[in-house]
């Protein structure tokens, strides 16, 4: 079960905890003009999306309702 969704990137991130780093949370774009020699020239990096991380919550994922409520005093998983 531990390495359920291995190979998954947010899933890995979460996983060594460095989901909250926010260099991990923003996925980006290089653009560029290639020269007449074939390298690239203009480049500019963009950023495409930003993720948020909670920390706490985004840690765990979510236990079904009706486990949580098959013995007493089993609770949902923090953040839930």
């Amino acid at each position: 079960m531990e390495l359920a969704f291995e190979g998954q990137r947010f899933d890995d991130l979460r996983r060594w905890n460095i989901a909250d780093k926010p260099k991990f949370n923003i996925k980006t774009a290089i653009n560029f003009d290639r020269g007449t020699n074939g390298k690239p020239t203009n480049i500019q990096e963009n950023i495409i999306i930003k993720k948020t991380f909670i920390k706490g919550k985004h840690e765990w994922l979510p236990i079904n309702y009706k486990d949580t409520k098959i013995f007493e005093g089993f609770q949902q998983n923090p953040g839930w």
